[in-house]
């Protein structure tokens, strides 16, 4: 068997890799597993001096009878034993005619199973595969194959050859096996067109891509740092960041600010790719005018608002902005709402006192009335520093409404935060999301408008962590 596969062969390289010292080159005999949200797979190579060895890594739609040629580490698994953890492969077409009906019976083209790819081989030896892509009018030369079976061979070989050059494109480009597979499948066989189009939008279509890896493909596919795309993302991408912060918007010159400070930030590089690399993308870093005029795109396209309201005017990203509306339409409704309270005692300061000698606990004017406000008033936000006696009036209000018979329900955003409510209360306390009964495989909420809390009184603690869209 030819031990030098043609130099023609396809190189993937996941993102994290370096060059590394350790090569192996074989066919792939069996594949053990293979994952294929994130191509993780285990399999069995045999190498071109008779051996087998077991390999672990990424890949993309691995094909049993391929030949490869990995680079990466041996490594001893305490229960499997040695290993070898690829790091970086190529694949090259097989190198006899026993490899060449191995790979083309295995399913690599939809309808060719292991006698048909007897029959080709046998027919056209090494050149089948030369023959399929260079010239397909000859599969008719084969007995028992016409017309509509030749054709269908041919549109078998394209269908498998195009998710290939999306893999090669993507991870020629610095893209992961798996996040190579996930833009595959967010645009199909438009994959290569969008992000050459367009590179920023994997950072809104693609879970788990975001702005920074887009501007690294970017920069891979010679985008200049002032194009008119990336100053857009990066003015999405500085709202996200504030966000992450507490920030529902920010002012339109902070933005611009804050967006051209992110682009003009040096871009953390991808792992060499083995193509040339791209022409030099030209210089120019964005400036604050290029930012306000990319704003006034977006907000053209309806992926941003500005709110005249606020002074200075602020920018929202669109949800964001729908989802603060939303919100203040519903607090503005139940403060407007009056509360009919058939339980509520008629001399409601008494009626605390009275709570407080059970509790034995004395309230400040402030506590005090906190606790009679939210007998009277359908929301009640309580607030203040440390120390400040949040924890004792939280007592306070869960005892009074208990003893008007409320049935009350205790939140917190975080594990921790409704351990600790609980110690405080002496009463069972939730996660926002628990109580909420969020379905772990939808993340949707099944309590709803339409399928409410079945409580009369709900407090939640440490609300200031919640997010706007909670």
């Amino acid at each position: 068997m030819d031990r030098s596969p043609e130099t023609t062969g396809q190189l993937f390289t996941p993102p994290e890799t370096a060059e590394a010292p350790e090569r192996v080159e074989g066919a792939l005999e069996t594949i053990t597993f293979h994952n294929e949200e994130n191509g993780f797979t285990v399999a069995r190579i045999r190498t071109f001096d008779g051996g087998q060895v077991t390999v672990t890594g990424t890949f993309a739609g691995p094909i049993i009878g391929e030949a490869l040629e990995l680079w990466g580490k041996w490594e001893t698994h305490r229960q499997y034993g040695r290993q070898f953890r690829v790091t970086r492969y190529r694949v090259h077409k097989p190198t006899s005619t026993d490899a060449l009906k191995t790979y083309l019976g295995s399913g690599v083209i939809a309808g060719v199973r292991a006698s048909l790819a007897h029959i080709l081989v046998n027919h056209f030896g090494l050149d089948t595969l030369e023959i399929i892509e260079q010239h397909p009018e000859r599969l008719t030369e084969v007995p028992g194959i016409g017309k509509k079976k030749a054709q269908a061979i041919i549109d078998g070989w394209e269908a498998q050859r195009e998710v290939r050059d999306i893999m090669l494109f993507l991870q020629g480009h610095g893209v992961s096996a798996a996040y190579a597979m996930k833009i595959y499948r967010q645009y199909g066989d438009r994959a290569i067109a969008m992000v050459q189009q367009n590179p920023y939008r994997l950072a809104h279509d693609v879970f788990g891509i975001g702005f920074k890896m887009a501007d690294r493909i970017a920069g891979r596919l010679g985008f200049a740092p002032d194009t008119p795309a990336r100053i857009e993302a990066g003015l999405l991408y500085a709202l996200q960041q504030a966000s992450d912060q507490g920030h529902c918007s920010l002012p339109e010159e902070e933005l611009a600010r804050a967006a051209v400070g992110l682009l003009a930030a040096p871009v953390d590089p991808l792992p060499a790719a083995p193509a040339d690399p791209p022409p030099a993308a030209p210089a120019g870093a964005p400036t604050v005018a290029a930012a306000g005029e990319a704003v006034a795109r977006l907000i053209a396209r309806g992926l941003l608002v500005r709110d005249p309201a606020a002074t200075p005017p602020a920018i929202y990203r669109t949800a964001v902005f729908q989802q603060e509306e939303g919100l203040a339409r519903l607090v503005r409704g139940l403060l407007e709402r009056p509360l009919i309270s058939p339980w509520l005692p008629q001399d409601v300061p008494g009626f605390v006192a009275e709570v407080c000698r059970g509790l034995e606990i004395t309230l400040a004017p402030e506590q005090g009335r906190a606790v009679m406000e939210s007998l009277t008033r359908r929301v009640l936000v309580l607030t203040g520093g440390p120390g400040t006696g949040k924890t004792t009036t939280t007592r306070a209000i869960l005892a009074a409404h208990q003893r008007c018979g409320r049935t009350v329900a205790l939140a917190s955003p975080t594990g921790r935060a409704a351990k600790r409510l609980a110690e405080v209360t002496g009463c069972a306390a939730q996660t926002i999301h628990r109580l909420l009964e969020v379905d772990p495989t939808s993340f949707q909420f099944k309590r709803t408008a339409e399928h409410p809390l079945e409580c009369d009184t709900l407090i939640v603690d440490e609300v200031s962590m919640v997010d706007l869209a909670l």
